[in-house]
């Protein structure tokens, strides 16, 4: 039994491993697996100093005691998406400006509404009451057209008058 410690980098990661030569190649690489989350079958291990692919028992005699454990398959993928979201943060940078025209008039429509000078000046400019005894009138055509409950037993002056005190409540 000859126990052999190692030192395993793995995304920017240091690991001290200690491995007992007489278990073989396949308990390194699930000793590497436990440590790196790596799948044994995915692993690439290398030497550090001469980046020796290192591939059975007989390559962990020569190389030194600090090994290189590589996933190159999650490398690509991660340069994959590191490319695919800066094509996107560019495409997403270069469409804020058409976004924003598109959007703008809609915006500034919707500000409008919540503008109490504006408000006022709706109020002033259409009488409230001449709106109520249009929607009045409305409902009242409905009401030829078919019986209509809610119109039962309402007044343009009750309608008023309901509406000016909700206006003191305030």
């Amino acid at each position: 039994m000859v126990a052999r410690k190692f030192l395993v980098r793995h995304n920017d990661s240091d690991f001290d491993l200690e491995y007992d030569t007489d278990d073989g190649f396949e308990v390194l690489k699930f000793q590497l697996f436990s440590l790196t989350s790596v799948p044994p079958n995915e692993q690439k291990i290398f030497g550090d100093q001469d980046d020796r692919l290192v591939s059975d028992d007989s390559d962990l005699i020569t190389i030194s005691n600090k090994l290189r454990e590589i996933r190159r398959r999650i490398r690509s993928e991660l340069q994959a998406e590191e490319e695919a979201l800066l094509f996107q943060q560019f495409s997403a940078s270069k469409d804020e400006g058409q976004m924003e025209k598109k959007i703008r008039p809609y915006v500034d429509q919707v500000l409008m509404y919540e503008d109490s000078h504006r408000q006022e000046a709706a109020r002033n400019t259409v009488p409230v009451e001449k709106l109520e005894e249009k929607a009045l009138v409305a409902l009242a055509k409905e009401d030829v057209k078919g019986e209509s409950k809610q119109l039962k037993g309402f007044t343009h002056e009750g309608y008023s008058k309901k509406k000016k005190e909700r206006r003191l409540d305030r």
